[in-house]
């Protein structure tokens, strides 16, 4: 490998989640698209899997030489070399590995030219990032499932319980919706984190805006009512823990969840009174986001705050300006 293209072959996107009981599992993503490549490496990331990234094909089939990977996740159209391309190089030295196409059109006559490239799922472009941790975890778990397939067919029983248990799991990613659903106001100065919070509480049933920096935040909680913050701490013109001091000395009775890189321990220290309801520190999984939100809900019994309400508000932040 070249000192040219090893820059993009296999980059590390990031630091992963730490305290699992077994290791991370490894997944690739080639796309030509930074911003697109942003999104999935962020998500995957925060939900706890080691991503590396390529940035082209041909950089995509210098990474699998070097490196093993549990998952490919590959746009087709890119320069250099495309998906189809890549997938078929790869096949004939790993037949096993699980891929999945994100695409905005699907190479049919492609695939049926040549259906031993076996693409194992598909997204198509547009996709929420809910719809893409469902098909990463569905396309791993039968990868397990083939894997171990002597195993659980020797006692059917086991592949039952291996069912039911991932089942069951993967139900408490996606809660069922909230009737009327809670209002959630998540604080967030980095736009992908903000956008990945905010799909996936939204799929999860609450009504979520966004807010940019403390300031918007704050002048936000003036114009609607809203059962939860969730708010960063370090953020322009006015941070998470200012925005927590101004909501606190105010009449509103707002549960509050901080998700930081950092505790402020010295400011709680020196403001006892300011104290958040729940922590976040990150890198987090979305399931930690769902959990602590559910508990922090649940132990304040879903109260509304007392603020006056304007008509229904539903925007996101999308770094220059407000979207309906």
């Amino acid at each position: 490998m070249t000192a040219e293209n090893k820059s993009h072959a296999g980059e590390r996107a990031g630091p992963t989640r730490q305290g699992s009981a077994y290791p991370p599992r490894r997944i690739l993503v080639v796309d030509d698209d930074m911003d697109n490549r942003q999104v999935i490496q962020e998500t995957l990331i925060l939900s706890g899997y080691e991503t590396d990234f390529a940035a082209d094909g041909a950089a995509g089939w210098d990474a699998v030489q070097v490196k093993h990977y549990d998952l490919l996740i590959t746009d087709n159209f890119m320069p250099k070399v495309t998906g189809v391309e890549m997938v078929g190089m790869l096949r004939s030295q790993n037949p096993t590995l699980p891929i999945i196409m994100a695409t905005a059109a699907v190479p049919t006559e492609e695939l049926k030219r040549y259906p031993w490239l076996e693409i194992d799922a598909f997204l198509i472009k547009p996709y929420s990032v809910g719809n893409m941790l469902r098909t990463v975890r569905r396309v791993l778990r039968n990868a397990d499932c083939a894997n171990s397939a002597t195993k659980l067919l020797a006692c059917p029983d086991a592949m039952d319980n291996q069912l039911q248990r991932t089942q069951e799991a993967d139900s408490q990613l996606l809660e069922q919706p909230t009737h009327p659903p809670h209002r959630i106001l998540v604080a967030e100065d980095d736009l992908t984190i903000c956008r990945l919070n905010t799909d996936v509480l939204r799929q999860s049933g609450y009504h979520v805006d966004a807010a940019e920096d403390g300031a918007v935040a704050w002048d936000t909680l003036q114009r609607s009512r809203y059962d939860l913050l969730v708010t960063d701490n370090d953020m322009p013109k006015m941070s998470g823990v200012e925005l927590l001091k101004m909501l606190r000395a105010s009449s509103m009775t707002l549960p509050v969840i901080m998700v930081t890189g950092k505790f402020p321990q010295e400011e709680f220290n020196r403001h006892p009174w300011i104290q958040p309801d729940a922590l976040l520190l990150k890198p987090f999984s979305f399931e930690d986001l769902l959990g602590t939100v559910r508990e922090v809900l649940q132990k304040t019994n879903g109260a509304r705050g007392t603020f006056a309400a304007t008509p229904d508000l539903q925007t996101e932040w999308c770094g220059d300006g407000w979207r309906d």
